[in-house]
């Protein structure tokens, strides 16, 4: 898997989507999944999997390493923590002491993709994104 091709990164990225589903939809899932030991033959192989795509990419084995441990917190956090549930004001109650988070909060309110109630999931699009494109320009320095 070449992550610069559209429909590689296509795919990777479907994976990771539907990985993070899973925890969103069992959230109770995630303390005990961040603690454990993998030792099951199917985690080891969905590791071995990714790994292996992510030195194909041109990444290092350490490089690699470092990445699959990034998609682990992408997915995990951003399946732990839901940024917008934080604010429970609507975004002009933040203001007058809050100018920026009140802005921001309805520019993303504002978006024609969901409005505020995706905007966590435009944010981990946007992490995964940022993190494809990385890995991609660090592989074609390389």
């Amino acid at each position: 898997m070449n992550i610069e091709k559209p429909c590689s990164r296509k795919n990777s990225s479907r994976a990771k989507r539907g990985y993070r589903q899973v925890y969103l939809r069992h959230p109770n899932a995630i303390a005990p999944a961040a603690r454990r030991q993998v030792e099951a033959d199917k985690a080891l192989r969905g590791y071995d999997a990714l790994l292996a795509a992510l030195i194909r990419a041109g990444c290092t084995p350490a490089r690699a390493a470092e990445a699959a441990a990034a998609i682990d917190y992408l997915v995990l956090g951003s399946a732990l923590e839901t940024f917008t549930a934080g604010f429970t004001r609507s975004p002009d109650g933040y203001r007058p002491d809050y100018p920026a988070l009140a802005d921001s909060l309805t520019d993303a309110a504002a978006m024609p993709r969901g409005g505020l109630a995706a905007l966590d999931d435009r944010g981990f699009e946007l992490g995964l994104g940022l993190l494809l494109d990385g890995l991609a320009a660090q592989a074609a320095q390389s």
